[in-house]
């Protein structure tokens, strides 16, 4: 009988995936994302002496990364939402602590070893539209942030 049930669970939800591509998506790149990641580079150059050392903890739909060393040890937690229907795929991240600001907007791809996160600081900009870096030259070049993690085994 509890053989029978599980089954027919199984079925709805491969039922539901194929009627829900979106859905189907978003779960298969969230559980991508779930567990350890340790920051690999990053642009821009200037950032990474910051950064260096990076974790990122996934869980849920939460993200904490931690970074620094000694007395600038720091630990960021933030709630985000995958959104897998746009191209590239986009992902907005929300600060708890503040709760009225827009949510902070970037595009990220994720395999099985890999998570890259391109992220725009400029508020009001918009998603970056692919995962190209402005030339150094360009005032933007400030605003914008790669990121590109290995899962830690």
């Amino acid at each position: 009988m509890l053989t029978t049930c599980w089954a027919i669970c199984w079925l709805a939800e491969l039922t539901l995936a194929r009627l829900d591509p979106i859905r189907s998506k978003y779960y298969t790149d969230l559980q991508l994302m779930q567990g350890e990641w340790e920051l690999v580079t990053m642009e821009p150059e200037f950032q990474k002496e910051l950064f260096k050392g990076m974790r990122l903890t996934v869980k849920g739909n939460t993200m904490i990364s931690r970074f620094g060393r000694g007395t600038s040890k720091r630990e960021i937690e933030f709630r985000f939402i995958l959104r897998p229907q746009l191209s590239p795929k986009g992902i907005d991240s929300f600060d708890p602590d503040q709760r009225d600001s827009p949510p902070g907007v970037a595009i990220y791809e994720v395999t099985e070893h890999l998570l890259i996160i391109l992220d725009h600081a400029k508020v009001g900009e918009g998603r970056p539209k692919d995962f190209s870096f402005p030339d150094p030259d360009d005032n933007d070049y400030y605003f914008y942030c790669l990121m590109v993690f290995r899962r830690v085994k």
